[in-house]
Protein backbone atom coordinates (compact mmCIF):
# COMPACT_ATOMS: atom_id res chain seq x y z
CA UNK A 1 0.00 0.00 0.00
CA UNK A 2 0.87 3.80 -0.71
CA UNK A 3 2.54 5.19 1.98
CA UNK A 4 2.11 9.11 2.53
CA UNK A 5 6.04 9.24 2.92
CA UNK A 6 6.46 7.77 -0.51
CA UNK A 7 5.61 11.40 -2.23
CA UNK A 8 8.00 13.85 -2.73
CA UNK A 9 6.91 17.21 -3.55
CA UNK A 10 9.16 20.46 -4.15
CA UNK A 11 6.04 23.31 -2.94
CA UNK A 12 7.33 26.67 -3.58
CA UNK A 13 5.54 29.06 -0.91
CA UNK A 14 6.53 32.52 -2.47
CA UNK A 15 5.48 31.46 -5.94
CA UNK A 16 2.81 33.21 -7.79
CA UNK A 17 1.40 29.90 -8.27
CA UNK A 18 -0.84 28.87 -5.23
CA UNK A 19 0.41 25.54 -3.43
CA UNK A 20 -3.09 23.33 -4.11
CA UNK A 21 -1.95 24.19 -7.54
CA UNK A 22 1.61 22.91 -7.25
CA UNK A 23 0.43 19.82 -5.40
CA UNK A 24 -1.67 18.86 -8.31
CA UNK A 25 0.76 19.25 -10.54
CA UNK A 26 3.23 17.01 -8.59
CA UNK A 27 0.83 14.53 -8.03
CA UNK A 28 -0.60 14.27 -11.40
CA UNK A 29 3.15 14.17 -12.51
CA UNK A 30 4.02 11.14 -10.54
CA UNK A 31 0.90 9.64 -11.79
CA UNK A 32 2.08 10.67 -16.03
CA UNK A 33 5.59 8.71 -14.96
CA UNK A 34 3.81 5.76 -13.26
CA UNK A 35 5.06 6.52 -9.98
CA UNK A 36 1.92 6.13 -8.69
CA UNK A 37 -0.42 3.27 -10.88
CA UNK A 38 -4.01 3.38 -11.34
CA UNK A 39 -5.97 1.90 -8.73
CA UNK A 40 -3.37 2.81 -6.09
CA UNK A 41 -4.36 4.81 -2.64
CA UNK A 42 -3.49 7.93 -1.85
CA UNK A 43 -2.58 9.71 1.49
CA UNK A 44 -5.76 10.85 3.32
CA UNK A 45 -5.92 14.73 3.20
CA UNK A 46 -5.10 15.13 7.05
CA UNK A 47 -1.77 12.99 7.13
CA UNK A 48 -0.22 14.71 3.77
CA UNK A 49 -1.19 18.08 5.42
CA UNK A 50 0.83 17.56 8.18
CA UNK A 51 3.62 15.57 6.31
CA UNK A 52 3.66 19.11 3.52
CA UNK A 53 3.04 21.28 6.54
CA UNK A 54 0.32 22.81 4.71
CA UNK A 55 -2.92 23.72 5.85
CA UNK A 56 -5.54 20.69 5.63
CA UNK A 57 -8.00 22.68 2.69
CA UNK A 58 -5.10 23.31 0.68
CA UNK A 59 -4.92 19.25 0.26
CA UNK A 60 -8.42 19.05 -0.05
CA UNK A 61 -8.27 21.31 -2.81
CA UNK A 62 -5.72 20.07 -5.00
CA UNK A 63 -7.67 16.47 -4.48
CA UNK A 64 -10.71 18.37 -6.09
CA UNK A 65 -8.83 19.62 -8.84
CA UNK A 66 -7.41 16.27 -9.78
CA UNK A 67 -10.67 14.84 -9.28
CA UNK A 68 -12.51 17.29 -12.05
CA UNK A 69 -9.48 16.46 -14.31
CA UNK A 70 -10.10 12.96 -13.55
CA UNK A 71 -6.98 12.00 -12.05
CA UNK A 72 -8.02 10.73 -9.09
CA UNK A 73 -11.41 8.95 -8.07
CA UNK A 74 -12.64 9.77 -4.18
CA UNK A 75 -14.69 6.81 -2.47
CA UNK A 76 -16.60 7.51 0.54
CA UNK A 77 -15.55 6.15 3.49
CA UNK A 78 -12.14 4.63 1.80
CA UNK A 79 -10.24 7.74 0.99
CA UNK A 80 -8.94 9.06 -2.60
CA UNK A 81 -7.53 6.82 -5.74
CA UNK A 82 -5.28 7.12 -8.99
CA UNK A 83 -8.20 6.69 -11.36
CA UNK A 84 -7.99 3.56 -13.19
CA UNK A 85 -9.37 5.14 -16.30
CA UNK A 86 -6.87 8.05 -16.90
CA UNK A 87 -7.21 11.18 -18.56
CA UNK A 88 -5.37 11.91 -21.57
CA UNK A 89 -1.25 12.70 -20.64
CA UNK A 90 -1.40 15.83 -22.74
CA UNK A 91 0.08 18.69 -20.54
CA UNK A 92 -3.25 19.90 -18.61
CA UNK A 93 -3.32 23.68 -18.05
CA UNK A 94 -4.33 23.98 -13.87
CA UNK A 95 -6.56 26.68 -12.42
CA UNK A 96 -4.79 29.40 -11.10
CA UNK A 97 -6.18 31.80 -8.63
CA UNK A 98 -5.03 35.57 -8.88
CA UNK A 99 -5.54 38.92 -9.83
CA UNK A 100 -3.88 40.25 -12.41
CA UNK A 101 -2.70 43.63 -12.61
CA UNK A 102 -1.69 44.09 -16.26
CA UNK A 103 -3.48 46.69 -18.22
CA UNK A 104 -6.24 45.40 -20.27
CA UNK A 105 -4.84 44.34 -24.04
CA UNK A 106 -6.17 45.61 -27.42
CA UNK A 107 -7.51 44.32 -30.26
CA UNK A 108 -4.49 44.78 -32.45
CA UNK A 109 -2.45 42.43 -29.65
CA UNK A 110 -4.48 39.25 -30.51
CA UNK A 111 -2.97 38.01 -33.52
CA UNK A 112 -0.93 35.56 -31.49
CA UNK A 113 -3.83 34.13 -29.01
CA UNK A 114 -6.26 33.83 -31.99
CA UNK A 115 -3.47 31.77 -34.27
CA UNK A 116 -2.74 30.02 -31.94
CA UNK A 117 -6.25 29.36 -30.51
CA UNK A 118 -7.19 25.05 -31.15
CA UNK A 119 -10.45 25.21 -28.66
CA UNK A 120 -14.13 26.34 -29.69
CA UNK A 121 -16.03 27.89 -26.38
CA UNK A 122 -19.81 28.49 -25.79
CA UNK A 123 -20.82 30.37 -23.48
CA UNK A 124 -24.32 28.40 -22.47
CA UNK A 125 -27.04 29.44 -20.62
CA UNK A 126 -25.65 28.49 -18.02
CA UNK A 127 -25.37 24.54 -18.01
CA UNK A 128 -23.18 22.04 -15.94
CA UNK A 129 -19.86 21.21 -16.41
CA UNK A 130 -20.14 17.88 -17.40
CA UNK A 131 -16.74 16.65 -16.54
CA UNK A 132 -17.41 17.10 -12.81
CA UNK A 133 -19.73 14.16 -12.93
CA UNK A 134 -19.81 12.09 -10.00
CA UNK A 135 -19.50 9.35 -13.23
CA UNK A 136 -18.16 6.45 -10.81
CA UNK A 137 -20.92 6.60 -8.63
CA UNK A 138 -23.67 7.24 -11.46
CA UNK A 139 -22.19 4.46 -13.14
CA UNK A 140 -22.56 1.93 -10.08
CA UNK A 141 -25.73 2.95 -9.03
CA UNK A 142 -27.08 2.60 -12.62
CA UNK A 143 -25.51 -0.96 -13.12
CA UNK A 144 -27.05 -1.88 -9.86
CA UNK A 145 -30.59 -0.40 -10.84
CA UNK A 146 -29.87 -2.56 -14.71
CA UNK A 147 -29.99 -5.76 -12.61
CA UNK A 148 -33.48 -4.90 -10.73
CA UNK A 149 -35.20 -4.00 -14.28
CA UNK A 150 -38.91 -4.77 -14.33
CA UNK A 151 -40.24 -6.59 -16.89
CA UNK A 152 -43.49 -4.55 -16.99
CA UNK A 153 -44.46 -0.55 -18.14
CA UNK A 154 -43.81 1.43 -14.94
CA UNK A 155 -45.90 4.56 -13.51
CA UNK A 156 -45.81 7.52 -16.30
CA UNK A 157 -45.44 9.54 -13.37
CA UNK A 158 -41.52 8.04 -13.12
CA UNK A 159 -39.89 5.60 -10.73
CA UNK A 160 -41.82 5.31 -7.00
CA UNK A 161 -38.02 5.80 -5.78
CA UNK A 162 -36.75 8.31 -7.20
CA UNK A 163 -40.61 10.62 -6.49
CA UNK A 164 -40.15 9.32 -3.00
CA UNK A 165 -36.56 10.80 -2.67
CA UNK A 166 -37.19 13.86 -4.46
CA UNK A 167 -40.56 14.44 -2.16
CA UNK A 168 -37.95 14.07 1.05
CA UNK A 169 -35.44 16.37 -0.55
CA UNK A 170 -37.71 19.19 -1.24
CA UNK A 171 -39.28 18.80 2.18
CA UNK A 172 -36.14 19.01 4.16
CA UNK A 173 -33.87 21.68 2.16
CA UNK A 174 -36.73 23.46 0.72
CA UNK A 175 -39.12 23.34 2.93
CA UNK A 176 -41.64 22.40 0.01
CA UNK A 177 -44.17 20.22 1.92
CA UNK A 178 -44.98 16.98 -0.59
CA UNK A 179 -45.32 13.77 -0.82
CA UNK A 180 -44.57 11.62 -3.86
CA UNK A 181 -48.44 11.13 -5.30
CA UNK A 182 -47.54 15.31 -6.31
CA UNK A 183 -44.42 14.40 -8.43
CA UNK A 184 -44.01 13.58 -11.80
CA UNK A 185 -40.49 12.50 -13.37
CA UNK A 186 -39.64 14.30 -16.73
CA UNK A 187 -37.59 14.05 -19.21
CA UNK A 188 -35.92 17.42 -18.24
CA UNK A 189 -37.43 20.66 -17.63
CA UNK A 190 -38.57 21.51 -21.08
CA UNK A 191 -40.99 18.46 -20.58
CA UNK A 192 -42.36 19.33 -17.46
CA UNK A 193 -42.62 22.99 -18.80
CA UNK A 194 -44.91 21.30 -21.52
CA UNK A 195 -46.72 18.90 -19.35
CA UNK A 196 -47.59 22.16 -16.83
CA UNK A 197 -49.00 24.49 -20.14
CA UNK A 198 -50.91 21.30 -21.59
CA UNK A 199 -52.39 21.25 -18.01
CA UNK A 200 -53.21 24.70 -16.83
CA UNK A 201 -54.06 26.38 -20.59
CA UNK A 202 -56.22 26.15 -24.00
CA UNK A 203 -56.89 28.18 -26.41
CA UNK A 204 -58.53 30.47 -24.93
CA UNK A 205 -55.93 30.54 -22.00
CA UNK A 206 -53.86 33.90 -21.31
CA UNK A 207 -50.71 33.34 -19.75
CA UNK A 208 -48.53 36.06 -17.90
CA UNK A 209 -44.48 35.73 -18.85
CA UNK A 210 -41.56 37.58 -17.60
CA UNK A 211 -39.65 39.58 -20.48
CA UNK A 212 -36.95 39.42 -20.55
CA UNK A 213 -37.33 35.47 -20.23
CA UNK A 214 -36.66 32.25 -21.08
CA UNK A 215 -37.83 31.42 -25.15
CA UNK A 216 -37.72 27.68 -25.15
CA UNK A 217 -40.61 28.17 -21.93
CA UNK A 218 -42.72 30.42 -24.31
CA UNK A 219 -42.76 28.18 -26.90
CA UNK A 220 -43.88 25.11 -24.65
CA UNK A 221 -47.35 27.39 -23.52
CA UNK A 222 -48.08 28.32 -27.19
CA UNK A 223 -48.40 24.84 -28.52
CA UNK A 224 -51.95 25.03 -26.34
CA UNK A 225 -53.07 27.79 -28.18
CA UNK A 226 -53.11 30.25 -25.14
CA UNK A 227 -51.97 34.00 -25.62
CA UNK A 228 -48.49 34.79 -24.22
CA UNK A 229 -48.07 38.31 -22.93
CA UNK A 230 -44.96 39.85 -21.05
CA UNK A 231 -44.55 41.19 -18.10
CA UNK A 232 -41.48 43.38 -17.52
CA UNK A 233 -38.65 42.72 -15.09
CA UNK A 234 -36.10 44.65 -13.20
CA UNK A 235 -33.43 44.70 -10.42
CA UNK A 236 -36.12 42.97 -8.23
CA UNK A 237 -37.93 40.62 -10.46
CA UNK A 238 -40.93 40.39 -11.54
CA UNK A 239 -42.74 43.96 -11.96
CA UNK A 240 -45.98 42.74 -9.84
CA UNK A 241 -47.63 46.14 -10.40
CA UNK A 242 -47.10 45.76 -13.89
CA UNK A 243 -48.50 42.18 -13.78
CA UNK A 244 -52.01 43.75 -11.76
CA UNK A 245 -52.35 46.38 -14.18
CA UNK A 246 -52.33 43.42 -17.20
CA UNK A 247 -54.67 41.48 -15.13
CA UNK A 248 -56.93 44.61 -14.55
CA UNK A 249 -57.20 44.34 -18.86
CA UNK A 250 -57.20 40.65 -19.10
CA UNK A 251 -58.08 37.61 -17.68
CA UNK A 252 -55.05 35.63 -16.79
CA UNK A 253 -54.72 31.99 -16.18
CA UNK A 254 -51.29 31.58 -15.37
CA UNK A 255 -48.25 33.39 -14.92
CA UNK A 256 -44.66 31.89 -15.48
CA UNK A 257 -41.68 32.77 -13.14
CA UNK A 258 -38.10 32.11 -12.22
CA UNK A 259 -37.91 33.45 -8.73
CA UNK A 260 -34.73 32.28 -7.43
CA UNK A 261 -32.29 33.72 -10.10
CA UNK A 262 -34.16 35.13 -12.73
CA UNK A 263 -33.72 33.67 -16.18
CA UNK A 264 -31.58 35.48 -18.06
CA UNK A 265 -30.76 38.34 -15.77
CA UNK A 266 -29.80 36.38 -13.04
CA UNK A 267 -31.86 38.79 -10.08
CA UNK A 268 -33.76 37.14 -7.07
CA UNK A 269 -37.37 38.10 -6.54
CA UNK A 270 -37.34 40.01 -3.34
CA UNK A 271 -39.50 38.93 -0.81
CA UNK A 272 -42.37 41.35 -0.33
CA UNK A 273 -42.75 40.63 -4.29
CA UNK A 274 -42.86 37.30 -3.55
CA UNK A 275 -45.85 37.84 -1.40
CA UNK A 276 -47.48 39.95 -3.26
CA UNK A 277 -47.67 37.66 -6.65
CA UNK A 278 -48.92 34.54 -4.23
CA UNK A 279 -51.61 36.94 -2.86
CA UNK A 280 -52.38 38.25 -6.58
CA UNK A 281 -52.39 34.44 -7.29
CA UNK A 282 -54.56 33.18 -4.78
CA UNK A 283 -57.46 36.59 -5.26
CA UNK A 284 -57.45 35.70 -9.10
CA UNK A 285 -57.23 32.10 -9.12
CA UNK A 286 -54.25 32.19 -11.42
CA UNK A 287 -51.27 29.49 -11.52
CA UNK A 288 -48.18 30.30 -10.53
CA UNK A 289 -45.79 27.98 -12.85
CA UNK A 290 -42.21 28.55 -10.49
CA UNK A 291 -38.87 27.50 -12.74
CA UNK A 292 -36.78 26.94 -9.87
CA UNK A 293 -34.21 25.15 -12.57
CA UNK A 294 -30.57 26.31 -10.34
CA UNK A 295 -31.62 26.28 -6.91
CA UNK A 296 -28.71 24.57 -5.92
CA UNK A 297 -26.25 26.95 -6.80
CA UNK A 298 -26.16 29.97 -4.24
CA UNK A 299 -23.01 30.97 -3.47
CA UNK A 300 -23.87 33.77 -0.59
CA UNK A 301 -25.88 33.63 2.58
CA UNK A 302 -28.81 30.90 2.07
CA UNK A 303 -30.62 30.36 -0.62
CA UNK A 304 -34.62 31.75 -1.19
CA UNK A 305 -36.97 29.04 -0.70
CA UNK A 306 -39.48 28.41 -3.46
CA UNK A 307 -42.81 30.13 -4.26
CA UNK A 308 -43.95 26.40 -3.54
CA UNK A 309 -42.78 26.12 -0.13
CA UNK A 310 -45.33 29.18 0.91
CA UNK A 311 -48.50 28.02 3.25
CA UNK A 312 -51.50 27.63 0.76
CA UNK A 313 -49.20 27.06 -1.94
CA UNK A 314 -51.92 25.06 -4.19
CA UNK A 315 -51.45 27.73 -6.69
CA UNK A 316 -48.12 26.85 -7.69
CA UNK A 317 -47.03 24.38 -9.64
CA UNK A 318 -42.68 23.82 -8.88
CA UNK A 319 -40.19 22.59 -11.50
CA UNK A 320 -36.61 21.71 -11.42
CA UNK A 321 -34.09 19.49 -13.45
CA UNK A 322 -31.56 17.22 -12.32
CA UNK A 323 -29.61 18.43 -15.76
CA UNK A 324 -28.10 21.72 -14.25
CA UNK A 325 -26.84 19.17 -11.39
CA UNK A 326 -24.79 16.81 -13.38
CA UNK A 327 -24.98 17.54 -16.77
CA UNK A 328 -26.89 18.96 -20.19
CA UNK A 329 -27.17 15.00 -21.20
CA UNK A 330 -28.65 13.62 -18.73
CA UNK A 331 -32.54 14.26 -18.84
CA UNK A 332 -34.30 14.11 -15.56
CA UNK A 333 -36.60 16.75 -14.40
CA UNK A 334 -39.78 16.96 -12.18
CA UNK A 335 -42.82 18.50 -11.98
CA UNK A 336 -44.63 18.81 -8.44
CA UNK A 337 -48.27 20.12 -8.55
CA UNK A 338 -51.48 19.88 -6.65
CA UNK A 339 -53.06 16.52 -7.12
CA UNK A 340 -55.95 17.63 -9.02
CA UNK A 341 -53.39 18.59 -11.72
CA UNK A 342 -50.77 15.84 -11.63
CA UNK A 343 -53.93 13.42 -13.12
CA UNK A 344 -53.93 15.15 -16.54
CA UNK A 345 -50.21 15.94 -16.31
CA UNK A 346 -50.20 11.87 -15.92
CA UNK A 347 -52.54 11.00 -18.61
CA UNK A 348 -50.35 13.57 -21.50
CA UNK A 349 -47.03 12.20 -20.25
CA UNK A 350 -48.48 8.22 -20.71
CA UNK A 351 -49.32 9.84 -24.38
CA UNK A 352 -46.17 11.10 -25.76
CA UNK A 353 -43.87 9.04 -23.40
CA UNK A 354 -45.13 5.49 -21.98
CA UNK A 355 -42.74 5.88 -19.26
CA UNK A 356 -39.19 7.51 -18.40
CA UNK A 357 -35.64 6.03 -17.70
CA UNK A 358 -36.37 3.63 -15.25
CA UNK A 359 -33.38 2.55 -14.74
CA UNK A 360 -31.81 6.18 -14.53
CA UNK A 361 -34.11 7.39 -12.25
CA UNK A 362 -33.54 4.56 -10.02
CA UNK A 363 -29.64 5.34 -9.79
CA UNK A 364 -29.89 9.25 -9.25
CA UNK A 365 -32.37 8.08 -6.30
CA UNK A 366 -29.63 6.00 -4.92
CA UNK A 367 -27.40 9.04 -5.27
CA UNK A 368 -29.68 11.10 -3.59
CA UNK A 369 -30.19 8.36 -0.49
CA UNK A 370 -26.83 7.75 -0.50
CA UNK A 371 -25.69 11.50 0.05
CA UNK A 372 -23.82 11.21 -3.44
CA UNK A 373 -25.67 14.03 -5.03
CA UNK A 374 -25.26 16.61 -1.82
CA UNK A 375 -21.35 15.35 -1.68
CA UNK A 376 -21.25 16.52 -5.36
CA UNK A 377 -23.15 19.57 -5.32
CA UNK A 378 -20.62 20.56 -2.21
CA UNK A 379 -17.92 20.20 -4.69
CA UNK A 380 -19.54 21.60 -7.94
CA UNK A 381 -20.41 24.53 -5.76
CA UNK A 382 -17.01 25.54 -4.97
CA UNK A 383 -15.84 25.13 -8.42
CA UNK A 384 -17.94 27.09 -9.61
CA UNK A 385 -18.01 30.12 -7.39
CA UNK A 386 -14.46 30.38 -8.49
CA UNK A 387 -15.33 30.28 -12.06
CA UNK A 388 -17.76 33.32 -11.34
CA UNK A 389 -15.47 35.50 -9.53
CA UNK A 390 -12.74 34.58 -12.16
CA UNK A 391 -14.80 34.95 -14.83
CA UNK A 392 -16.42 38.16 -13.24
CA UNK A 393 -12.38 39.54 -12.47
CA UNK A 394 -12.02 38.69 -16.17
CA UNK A 395 -14.70 40.64 -17.38
CA UNK A 396 -13.37 43.56 -15.52
CA UNK A 397 -10.27 44.04 -16.44
CA UNK A 398 -10.59 43.57 -20.53
CA UNK A 399 -13.53 45.29 -20.89
CA UNK A 400 -12.87 48.50 -18.41
CA UNK A 401 -16.33 49.61 -18.37
CA UNK A 402 -17.64 48.77 -21.74
CA UNK A 403 -19.82 45.76 -20.09
CA UNK A 404 -21.74 46.53 -17.28
CA UNK A 405 -22.75 43.81 -14.85
CA UNK A 406 -23.46 42.93 -11.38
CA UNK A 407 -22.15 39.72 -9.72
CA UNK A 408 -24.88 37.40 -9.07
CA UNK A 409 -25.19 36.13 -5.83
CA UNK A 410 -25.87 32.64 -7.06
CA UNK A 411 -26.20 30.74 -10.44
CA UNK A 412 -24.67 30.21 -13.26
CA UNK A 413 -24.31 32.62 -15.82
CA UNK A 414 -23.81 36.42 -15.67
CA UNK A 415 -25.73 39.05 -17.32
CA UNK A 416 -23.81 41.43 -18.88
CA UNK A 417 -25.09 45.12 -20.82
CA UNK A 418 -22.77 46.51 -22.95
CA UNK A 419 -22.39 50.22 -21.95
CA UNK A 420 -22.36 51.57 -25.69
CA UNK A 421 -25.24 50.64 -28.60
CA UNK A 422 -23.60 47.64 -29.41
CA UNK A 423 -25.65 45.27 -32.02
CA UNK A 424 -25.12 42.46 -30.06
CA UNK A 425 -26.21 39.44 -33.36
CA UNK A 426 -23.16 41.31 -34.66
CA UNK A 427 -21.32 40.34 -31.92
CA UNK A 428 -21.75 37.29 -31.86
CA UNK A 429 -21.52 36.41 -35.29
CA UNK A 430 -18.00 38.25 -34.70
CA UNK A 431 -16.86 35.81 -31.74
CA UNK A 432 -18.17 32.91 -33.84
CA UNK A 433 -15.36 33.71 -35.63
CA UNK A 434 -13.21 33.38 -33.08
CA UNK A 435 -14.84 29.93 -31.82
CA UNK A 436 -16.83 31.68 -29.01
CA UNK A 437 -20.61 31.33 -29.16
CA UNK A 438 -22.77 32.69 -27.02
CA UNK A 439 -27.12 33.87 -27.75
CA UNK A 440 -27.84 37.68 -29.04
CA UNK A 441 -30.13 39.90 -26.60
CA UNK A 442 -33.26 39.15 -29.28
CA UNK A 443 -32.85 35.45 -28.06
CA UNK A 444 -34.42 36.76 -24.10
CA UNK A 445 -36.80 39.22 -25.72
CA UNK A 446 -40.29 39.62 -26.82
CA UNK A 447 -39.63 42.28 -29.32
CA UNK A 448 -36.12 40.54 -31.36
CA UNK A 449 -34.33 44.03 -29.67
CA UNK A 450 -30.40 43.14 -30.74
CA UNK A 451 -29.28 45.57 -28.09
CA UNK A 452 -29.97 44.65 -24.92
CA UNK A 453 -27.96 42.26 -22.47
CA UNK A 454 -26.44 38.82 -23.17
CA UNK A 455 -25.92 35.98 -20.50
CA UNK A 456 -22.92 34.42 -20.78
CA UNK A 457 -22.73 31.08 -18.51
CA UNK A 458 -19.28 31.05 -16.55
CA UNK A 459 -19.87 27.27 -14.56
CA UNK A 460 -19.40 24.29 -17.64
CA UNK A 461 -15.86 26.54 -18.53
CA UNK A 462 -12.92 26.36 -15.83
CA UNK A 463 -11.05 28.96 -14.88
CA UNK A 464 -7.85 28.78 -17.76
CA UNK A 465 -10.78 28.56 -20.13
CA UNK A 466 -12.79 31.35 -19.06
CA UNK A 467 -9.57 33.58 -18.81
CA UNK A 468 -8.99 32.96 -23.07
CA UNK A 469 -12.54 32.89 -23.67
CA UNK A 470 -12.85 36.27 -22.47
CA UNK A 471 -9.63 37.61 -24.09
CA UNK A 472 -11.97 36.33 -27.42
CA UNK A 473 -14.99 37.78 -25.99
CA UNK A 474 -13.27 41.11 -25.88
CA UNK A 475 -11.29 41.16 -29.43
CA UNK A 476 -14.49 40.26 -30.92
CA UNK A 477 -16.63 43.30 -28.71
CA UNK A 478 -13.91 45.90 -30.19
CA UNK A 479 -14.37 44.60 -33.69
CA UNK A 480 -17.58 44.59 -33.51
CA UNK A 481 -17.50 47.91 -32.22
CA UNK A 482 -15.02 49.53 -34.89
CA UNK A 483 -17.43 47.96 -37.64
CA UNK A 484 -20.67 50.11 -36.26
CA UNK A 485 -18.59 53.66 -35.65
CA UNK A 486 -17.22 53.64 -39.78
Amino acid sequence: MLRSWDLHFNLEPGSDVPIYVQLARAISRDIQRGRLLPGSPLPGTRALSKLLKVHRNTVTAAYDELTAYGWITSEPSRGAFVSKDLPSSQKHSWKIRFHSSKPSPQPGKFSQVLQARKKTFTFSDGTADARLAPVAELTVAFRRAAQKQSSIYADPRGAQVLREAVAEMLRSRRAVLVDSEQIIITRGSQMALYLAGQAVLSSKSVIAVEQLGYRNAWDAFRLTGATVIGVPVDEQGLNIQALKRLSARHKINAVYVTPHHQYPTAVSMTPSRRMELLEWANKTGAIIIEDDYDNEFHYEGAPLLPLASADGSDSVIYICTFSKMFAPGLRVGYVVAPKELISPMKEVRRLIDRQGDTVLESAIAELIVHGHLQRHLHKTRKHYLRRRDSFARHLQNLFSGELCFEVPPGGMALWVRPSRKIDTEQWAEAARKLDVHFDPSSHYSFDGDRYGGVRLGFASLAEEELKEASQRLFHSFMETHSRQVK
